[in-house]
């Protein structure tokens, strides 16, 4: 039986993010850009990062589903959508703020942060045991300033996407410039693939806030 292979999706930041995992979850190939037209650029990329021959060989597709850009979501989702509908394999969404939670860090309970603009962030809380990472609440938004004291205590706390954010931050918090999300996305898609899980029926973006205009998104 061949090695299963996972593409993994990441347009939820001005990032653009993808990744190819192979079984036990080693990078097979990634890449990494700083975009602002996603939806243009997201083809070509994936040609360089899945050539044809080889995305006809993928198993699955674990996409970052958010919160982050409402645009840049809908790329995402969009893509791994026309590629289960084309290869006919299941499609996986993952949160953005899982994907940093996976990031190494210690053990125990811990925070992961990204910016959401407009004086916010958006944060959940983790424990992560080992190669477990269990959410320990739903993503939420919380005020600049409230963010000392809400990772106050804990064992870890990771941020991403903060370049933008104003003032100083929290000393506990350690800041990942750049990380490549869509890596962690395609490593939780393959777990769930290995655990005999379908794949999600229903995808759609993780919002936590309202977009501005909310447009139509299908889930076919």
């Amino acid at each position: 039986m061949s090695e299963k292979k996972v593409l993994g999706i990441d347009t939820s930041s001005v990032s653009l993010n993808l990744a190819v995992v192979g079984e036990g979850g080693s990078v097979v190939s990634s890449y990494q850009e700083i975009s602002k037209n996603h939806a243009g650029r997201l083809p070509s990329v994936l040609d360089q990062v899945a050539p044809p021959t080889t995305l006809e060989l993928m198993s699955a597709v674990g996409v970052v589903a958010g919160p982050g850009s409402f645009t840049g979501l809908r790329v995402g989702l969009s893509v791994a959508l026309a590629l289960r509908a084309a290869l006919k394999i299941p499609v996986y969404q993952v949160s953005t703020l899982l994907c940093l939670a996976r990031f190494p860090s210690p053990y125990g309970k811990g925070a992961a942060v990204i910016d959401a603009r407009k004086g916010e962030f958006y944060i959940q809380f983790f424990d992560k045991l080992g190669e477990k990472t269990a959410p320990l609440s739903e993503p939420s938004v919380i005020k600049y300033g409230e963010l000392g004291s809400c990772i106050e205590g804990l064992d870890w706390a990771l941020g991403a996407n903060l370049g933008l954010v104003g003032g100083n931050l929290p000393e506990n918090l350690r800041a990942l410039e750049n990380p490549n999300l869509a890596v962690e996305a395609a490593r939780e898609a393959l777990a769930r693939l290995l655990s005999g899980d379908p794949g999600d029926v229903e995808v759609s973006p993780i919002y936590v806030r309202e977009p501005d205009a909310i447009p139509s998104f299908g889930s076919k």
